[in-house]
């Protein structure tokens, strides 16, 4: 087997699941340090990032089975309503003249249509499905205390061997994973 280098090109490895120390020890952030506090849930983020992934999907699917209907009534109505923001903020000729032309009536239809959304479909049942695990995620990355492992595999993260898909999101996001 090679010996890993830094990558040098897109390279793109998926993190181990690791069951045996995901509940280890917990104790209380830092909050009057800052820095340390949100190493601390970059650490954890990076580290746990399988675990992460796999209770995001969990509480997707869970959700999504035990109300399906409602489920894609959300997933429709988010749809929707990104329809009609991007029809909003369209720079179409017509729909620009409409604006500018009667400001009132187009800002109006805009509120009824999203009040429309959201009074008859389910975005809060999908809401739930993606904040719950999200919640979840980030109190774990945040009482989780770091050890021995979760430190060498950062460093070894922040020196380039293996790109995961946790550190493209924050990279993604503006944190630096360095």
């Amino acid at each position: 087997m090679d010996s890993p280098t830094p990558s040098s090109g897109p390279s793109f490895e998926i993190a181990p699941f690791r069951a045996n120390d995901f509940m280890g020890k917990f104790k209380p952030p830092a909050f009057n340090d800052p820095a340390r506090f949100t190493r601390r849930i970059r650490d954890n983020l990076l580290y746990y990032q399988t675990n992460y992934f796999a209770i995001w999907l969990i509480a997707c699917i869970l959700s999504g089975i035990l109300k399906p209907d409602r489920m894609m009534k959300g997933v429709f109505s988010a749809y929707l309503f990104t329809v009609i923001y991007l029809l909003v903020a369209s720079k179409l000729p017509i729909i620009t003249n409409f604006k500018e032309r009667y400001a009132a009536a187009s800002m109006a239809v805009l509120i009824l249509c999203i009040g429309l959304v959201f009074y008859f479909f389910d975005v809060y049942l999908l809401l739930w499905g993606i904040l719950t695990p999200l919640v979840m995620i980030l109190s774990h990355a945040t009482f989780r205390a770091r050890n021995l492992t979760n430190k060498i595999t950062k460093h070894l993260e922040s020196l380039g061997f293996g790109t995961t898909p946790m550190g493209k999101v924050l990279t993604l996001l503006g944190i630096d994973i360095k």
